[in-house]
């Protein structure tokens, strides 16, 4: 995204003045440019993180165990004996079976959830307006002994540097003259190689 912003110059307002015998041209001139300013605001946010909770649970667990019973087992003594009579009798016996049963047991269970949290944060906010600014420029149009150093420190705005060549073509006027008062020479120097 592109912005333009254009500065806003009003019509110059010109006088003249006289100060030690030199006439002076005030210039005077209102110009208005885009001034943006920065400013950090307090935002809130919500931020959620995550908590690890621990906790106990109840719960039942079912298994299997050996059940064992004794009972009275009826049996024939000599049965098989052809030289006896039989008889019965009665011996304990171990019998084995197996049951279901449950019990409570404690767990320790563990869960993540998310806890809301509030945050304050600094936000830059940017805002242009206009700023109005005076220019102000004096030069010395006539008099006697005007020095050109003296006129650019009454600048009230900075100057620019003056622009010298150095080096290439230009014209010596304080070199002597050859071939004429247009003549162009080369500006001088030592070529190394």
């Amino acid at each position: 995204m592109a912005i333009f912003v254009g500065v806003t110059v009003r019509a110059d307002e010109v006088r003249y003045y006289e100060e030690n015998g030199v006439t002076y041209r005030e210039t005077r001139r209102m110009e208005k440019r885009p001034v943006s300013e920065t400013r950090y605001e307090d935002r809130e946010r919500t931020v959620y993180r995550p908590r690890l909770v621990h906790e106990t649970r109840r719960s039942y667990r079912t298994y299997h165990t050996p059940v064992t019973e004794y009972v009275m087992q009826p049996y024939w003594i000599g049965r098989w004996n052809p030289f006896v009579q039989p008889v019965q009798a009665w011996r304990q016996v171990a019998r084995t079976h197996w049951e279901v049963r449950s019990e409570p047991v404690d767990v320790s269970v563990t869960r993540q959830e998310w806890v809301a949290e509030k945050q304050t944060y600094r936000v830059p906010v940017t805002t242009m307006r206009t700023e109005q600014r005076e220019i102000i420029t004096r030069v010395a149009v006539s008099g006697s002994g005007v020095d050109a150093s003296r006129v650019a420190s009454k600048r009230t705005t900075p100057s620019i540097a003056r622009r010298e060549r150095i080096g290439g073509l230009h014209r010596l006027d304080a070199a002597p003259r050859r071939g004429g008062a247009d003549a162009w020479q080369a500006g001088g120097g030592i070529i190394r190689r």
